[in-house]
């Protein structure tokens, strides 16, 4: 992974030639102030942004209510930023999409922080909600901080290329996560995909894996192969209807990006022979093989927008040429046909295929750090200081027993 490939990945390099097929989006340019804002520790919400996701319906009955409240006067109060024109600027790109967004940087949406909002999700009304999500953000700060760590060429210690960055705001949808799909792409060809919210099992999946794949590829070979820069990458799609997909992101192709239901091991080694949930699925495309597949030709030559004219139907059989086929080869299943690449394989799929409870992979980013490492043991320090601690309170409790008993 080099860093000319992440910087293609990044949304506003790659959204103005894929808008047409993808959710639509408004890019606001960050300013310093605010990326400093980004920067610097706590979280205080700006001026101006106001909150209004918040239950406030109590809070008249709280008038009066003798609160519980530490009133030291050394406290340091935090001063709370201003940006009236980036706030004006984002309430106009919130009323433009609707009066709901989803909010994102250049790589990274702030997905880890869906714990800290009102509902728990990445819907955005106003500034407020858009700010407090992107301060409570590790995946945030990484984009901001070290977008080109894994990068083959690139070293810490020298200056980072200059980059533009953004917030994006996508109009909110209501998708269903089971429809949304990771593919891998390696050297142009698309070698692998999967369901991208991999801890959860959809039924439908395994019924319509053979239509999903076909829809994937063929949205792949007319919508994208080719004309994304890259040769190896990610992009996510989502599977509205058969037939009908949305372009959701680009992702490097990398340990940056999560493998989800692959390794980088096996996306990365072209002599290892991936396998799929089902390793004996096999697809027939619109590109790559003709076994009585005109309806779907038909229907993509207007879902994809490709400027393809249909011409004609014929009958499947000796009647009709078979041109640079013979028809032993079109007829015969046990037959593997062999495109003019003989190396072309279609893509393995793999999906959850049964029911099952896994925890939610972003439920750990809403737990203290100290305490999830002492809960996981990555940290030993932290355990010998929270031994050390209960053995001091222990003495001091015996010791306040033994003061006790001589008074």
């Amino acid at each position: 992974m080099k860093v000319s490939e992440v910087l293609h990945c990044s949304f506003p390099v790659w959204y103005p030639k894929f808008k047409q097929v993808s959710i639509k989006s408004i890019l606001i340019p960050l300013p310093a102030e605010f990326l400093e804002y980004l920067h610097t520790d706590g979280v205080v919400l700006p001026e101006g942004s106001l909150v209004t996701s918040g239950d406030r319906e109590n809070d008249e009955d709280r008038v009066g209510e003798e609160l519980d409240v530490n009133w030291d006067t050394d406290t340091l109060e935090a001063t709370a930023p201003s940006f009236p024109d980036f706030d004006s600027a984002i309430k106009k790109a919130i009323n433009m999409l609707g009066g709901r967004v989803f909010p994102k940087l250049n790589w990274s949406s702030p997905k880890d922080a869906t714990w800290i909002a009102f509902d728990k999700s990445l819907k955005c009304t106003c500034p407020s909600d858009v700010y407090l999500l992107l301060k409570s953000s590790e995946f945030i700060t990484h984009d901001l901080t070290q977008p080109f760590i894994h990068c083959e060429d690139y070293e810490e210690n020298e200056e980072q290329p200059n980059i533009g960055y953004s917030l994006i705001l996508r109009k909110w949808q209501d998708l269903n996560p089971g429809y949304e799909f990771r593919c891998f792409v390696r050297n142009n060809k698309l070698i692998a995909i999967c369901q991208r919210n991999h801890t959860a099992f959809y039924d439908f999946i395994r019924h319509e894996k053979t239509d999903i794949v076909s829809d994937i590829q063929a949205f792949f070979y007319h919508m994208v192969n080719l004309k994304f820069p890259n040769e190896n990458y990610v992009f996510d799609v989502y599977r509205r209807d058969q037939g009908k997909l949305l372009l959701l992101d680009f992702n490097p192709f990398g340990q940056v990006t999560d493998g989800l239901m692959y390794t980088w091991d096996e996306l990365t080694d072209s002599d290892v022979d991936l396998k799929g949930t089902d390793s004996e699925t096999k697809v027939a495309t619109v590109i790559l093989s003709t076994r009585g597949n005109f309806y779907k030709t038909f229907k993509f030559s207007f879902v994809f927008q490709g400027k393809l004219l249909l011409l004609d139907f014929n009958p499947f059989g000796q009647v009709t040429d078979g041109l640079m086929y013979t028809w032993d080869e079109l007829t015969d299943s046990d037959v593997d046909l062999k495109g003019t690449d003989s190396e072309t394989k279609h893509p393995v799929f793999r999906y959850k295929e049964s029911e099952g409870i896994q925890p939610n992979p972003l439920s750990t980013f809403g737990v203290p750090r100290d305490i999830l490492d002492l809960a996981t043991g990555t940290d030993a320090s932290k355990l010998v200081d929270l031994l050390k601690l209960r053995q001091q309170q222990q003495e001091e409790d015996s010791s306040s027993d033994e003061d006790n008993d001589q008074t």
